[in-house]
């Protein structure tokens, strides 16, 4: 009987005991880390066009992000919005870190790709049939004719007739 009147009065102090915060057992709330999210503007860009970058997307559920560190082609940029242009095509690594009112962190990647103007450097939309002069007011110069028309045509009367007056005098 004694065992079982220590087991309660163990049980009643337990009961009433209070647990200091951060001890181990006690009910801590589930903070999410933020989010880091990525959003480029155009990608693929063209070399020198103003590329913008966003972490208008990153969430954090619990807290507020403080901080928006840019790790763009070896260059730190500050912001929730950023903006670059590049002078040379290739493929730019992109990361971000953001950070929490709490210290949290969280670090998205991403590839900006960068292609050559396009307006000094178009690609054709559909190849063109191979008579076909880009324009009719001008001439095709591929097959040796001149702006004036029927002058082309002339010119083969003129040529035959030539022909014809040389072969004439020669059976006389």
């Amino acid at each position: 009987m004694a065992v079982e009147a220590v087991a309660v009065a163990v049980a009643a102090v337990a009961a009433e005991a209070v647990v200091p915060p951060g001890a181990p057992g006690e009910d801590e709330p589930d903070q999410q880390k933020p989010n880091a999210a990525i959003a480029i503007d155009p990608n693929p860009a063209a070399v020198n066009e103003t590329v913008t970058f966003s972490a208008a997307k990153s969430t954090d559920e619990d807290q507020d992000i403080v901080d928006y560190e840019w790790k763009i082609n070896k260059e730190t940029l500050e912001g929730k919005t950023v903006t670059k242009t590049f002078n040379k095509p290739g493929e730019y690594p992109v990361k971000l870190t953001v950070r929490n009112e709490a210290g949290e962190t969280d670090t998205a990647t991403a590839t900006l790709t960068v292609k050559k103007d396009t307006k000094t450097d178009p690609e054709p939309d559909e190849p063109k049939e191979p008579d076909q002069p880009d324009d009719p007011d001008e001439p095709d110069e591929d097959r040796g004719l001149l702006p004036i028309p029927g002058f082309g045509m002339s010119i083969a009367i003129v040529a035959l007739l030539s022909v014809a007056l040389l072969l004439s005098r020669r059976q006389n």
